[in-house]
């Protein structure tokens, strides 16, 4: 019973709870976004939202680089971590009022993201102040990891997403249909900004002390910081390979093609989600230095799990592709079935990829650039393939192989080798 209690009272283990719970949660709750969305709009409809959320999950990269950095930063900073959120929300908010006008530059280009995206005109005017609002919002996020404030983030988390469920009910009841769903998507990501920062303000004011220290920071200097760069090449390559396929689809393919496929990356994104609440710990847990020796052990088991989970379900998907479908979707997405049982294995890939692509950044390897340099291929092999739905699904499993085998082959030299930045030691 004294051990149970002394791992409770762990932070990481008790961060890891409420993380693995929230994350849960909320994949079960974006699941069910997602699976209302698609009855209530149909393949049309539910390709419009999914471009649409990929677009702003695409644009929020230079932000999501910058939640790495401060997580890995405060984690550094120990018992100071709370003058330092601190400063460091003082220093942003100094820059949000400087480059101020920028947001009201980027609104103004909203009527030309129609003609640039194929979405509908609608959903266009919400794309920048989504982008906008998630940016803000990963800034807070970040904060409140760095902090480990795992129990309040997870709880505004469950309920900003839950808001966004809301929309996707009142579609499926009649109330609206693709404007409603947009609306509460916006509304979702509003909701967010605020708690994220309510409670931040809240615990900084409540621990740090008053010095107020206004950290000497230019951007210039951010943005051209080696691990920066390192990060942003990295989780970009990373982000446009979950999405932009979805986007090109979009633009090229016929609507009705461009909703299956998005359904079909639902499915293998699915298992990203199952897996996604030990991204977050592995993350914060491989930066840890108190932890080290058992970062490759970690590794190693999570490798043999997310191996496990692709033969499980890789099977449940082929073997019961169709009563699948129409459990979830209904029949007007019947034609994903075949395409199924790749779904799983793309997801099953890509959660590789992702999670050996996060072991190398929190090493600061260089290692963490093979995305990087590999995915101008894949983005070449897109314009050049048939437009056909198998063909892409095919160039997608082919490139993740051959992208997680890279991976591999850099893991085994650091591990046999005993080097995190890919050289040997004699």
């Amino acid at each position: 019973m004294s051990f149970l209690k002394r791992l409770w009272n762990n932070e990481f283990y008790q961060g890891g709870i409420y993380l693995t719970v929230s994350s849960f949660l909320v994949n079960i709750l974006n699941y069910f976004f997602n699976l209302v969305t698609g009855r209530a709009l149909g393949p049309i409809g539910f390709g419009e939202i999914t471009t649409l959320l990929s677009y702003t999950t695409i644009f929020s990269v230079p932000i999501l680089v910058v939640s790495m950095i401060i997580i890995e930063k405060l984690g550094a900073k120990g018992r100071e971590r709370f003058n330092f959120a601190k400063d460091l929300e003082k220093w942003f908010l100094s820059k949000i009022k400087r480059w101020w006008f920028l947001i009201f530059l980027a609104l103004l280009f909203s009527p030309f993201v129609p003609r640039i995206t194929n979405l509908s005109t609608f959903s266009s005017y919400f794309l920048i102040p989504l982008i906008i609002l998630a940016f803000l919002g990963a800034f807070y996020g970040a904060l409140g990891q760095g902090l480990r404030l795992f129990f309040e983030f997870s709880v505004v988390s469950i309920i900003a997403v839950a808001v966004k469920l809301a929309g996707g009910i009142l579609a499926l009841l009649g109330i609206g249909r693709l404007n409603i769903v947009v609306i509460f998507i916006l509304l979702s990501s509003i909701y967010g900004l605020l708690e994220y920062r309510r409670v931040i303000i809240k615990r900084v004011l409540r621990v740090a002390n008053h010095a107020n220290r206004m950290l000497d920071k230019r951007i210039i200097n951010v943005v051209t910081n080696p691990q920066f760069v390192l990060i942003f090449i990295s989780v970009l390559a990373l982000i446009v390979l979950n999405n932009f396929d979805v986007i090109f689809v979009k633009k090229f393919f016929s609507a009705q093609d461009a909703g299956i496929y998005a359904a079909w990356s639902l499915f293998a994104k699915i298992i990203l989600y199952s897996v996604g609440p030990i991204f977050s710990i592995a993350y914060i847990f491989f930066t840890s230095k108190e932890n080290q020796i058992f970062h490759e052990k970690t590794l190693n088991i999570s490798l043999i799990v997310l191996a496990a989970i692709t033969l499980i379900s890789y099977s449940f998907y082929s073997y019961f592709s169709a009563f699948i479908i129409n459990i979830f979707f209904g029949n007007k997405f019947i034609s994903v079935a075949p395409y199924l049982g790749r779904a799983s294995i793309f997801g099953s890939l890509y959660a590789g990829i992702t999670f050996l692509n996060n072991y190398f950044l929190a090493k600061k390897s260089g290692f963490g650039l093979i995305l990087p340099v590999s995915l101008p291929f894949y983005i070449v092999g897109l314009f050049l393939i048939p437009k056909k739905l198998g063909v892409l699904i095919e160039l997608n499993i082919i490139f993740a192989v051959l992208a997680l085998l890279l991976y591999l082959i850099a893991y085994a030299r650091i591990f046999f080798y005993n080097s995190a930045d890919g050289k040997i030691k004699r």
